[in-house]
C-alpha cells in the first residue's frame, strides 16, 4: 500500500531493488528514520518497529493507529486554501487534542511546499503553502488501511540509536538517514540542530555494532 504522508527523500523509486532484500521469512521490520515509512507500507510486514526523532510525526502515527476515524473527522473540519493554511499552521503551535494534532499534521503535510518538514529555531513548523495542483481531497480509505498496518507496529519517538537498539537476529533493519551538507542548514532538515557529522559518526558506529 502507499504511505498516507509525503516525505522528501522517501526512495520510492528504489523499491523494486529494495524489495529483493526483504526475505520471505523474516523477523521484525525496523526503521529508525521512519519519515513517511513508505517502504514499511509497501512491504506490509507482520511486525515492525518505527522510530523517528520527529515527535509530531510519531504522535500522528500513534493517533492514526489508535483511532483513524476520529482523525478523519478532525480533517473534515479543516478548510482548504492559502489563507486557511497559514491560520491552521499557526494553530499547530497551540495545545491540541490528539486527534486535532494528527489531523493538522496530515493537513500541513499535504498542502505545504513539496511535503517538506522544517522548523524554525524555536521549533515551530514554518514550511510555506505549496501548490496542491487541484488535489484538495484526502484519501480517508488510505488512512484507515494505514491504521490496520500500524496496529502491528511499535512506534518510538527519539534518536535513531534507540530504535536500532531493538534489532536482533533475523530482523530486517532499513536505515535511510537525513541528507547532510557541511557548513549549512538545508531546507529539508527536521529540526534547528539538523543532522550533522557527529550523527553520521554515531550511525557508522551503530552499523559496526550490527
Amino acid at each position: 500500500m502507499k504511505p498516507f504522508l509525503r516525505w522528501a527523500g522517501s526512495k520510492r523509486q528504489l523499491f523494486p531493488l529494495l524489495r529483493d532484500y526483504w526475505p520471505e521469512e523474516s523477523g521484525r521490520y525496523i526503521e529508525p528514520f521512519a519519515g513517511s515509512a513508505s517502504l514499511f507500507f509497501d512491504l506490509e510486514p507482520r511486525e515492525a518497529i518505527l522510530g523517528d526523532m520527529n515527535n509530531n510525526l510519531i504522535q500522528t502515527y500513534r493517533m492514526v493507529k489508535k483511532d483513524p476515524y476520529l482523525v478523519i473527522e478532525s480533517l473534515k473540519r479543516l478548510s482548504v486554501g492559502r489563507k486557511a493554511y497559514y491560520k491552521i499552521r499557526d494553530r499547530f503551535q497551540e495545545p491540541l487534542s490528539e486527534a486535532d494534532h494528527a489531523a493538522i499534521f496530515i493537513y500541513l503535510n499535504k498542502f505545504c511546499f513539496n511535503g517538506l518538514y522544517r522548523t524554525s529555531k524555536q521549533g515551530h513548523f514554518n514550511v510555506p503553502f505549496g501548490d496542491s495542483k487541484g488535489n484538495t481531497k484526502f484519501d480517508f480509505a488510505l488512512i484507515i488501511d494505514a491504521s490496520k498496518l500500524l496496529a502491528n507496529a511499535q512506534l518510538i519517538s527519539g534518536d535513531f540509536q534507540r530504535t536500532a537498539s531493538y534489532a536482533g537476529a533475523g530482523d530486517f533493519v532499513y536505515l535511510d538517514p537525513p541528507y547532510w551538507a557541511e557548513r549549512k542548514r538545508i531546507f529539508k532538515e527536521y529540526q534547528p540542530s539538523g543532522f550533522g557529522l557527529r550523527d553520521l559518526t554515531r550511525l557508522n558506529e551503530t552499523l559496526i555494532e550490527f
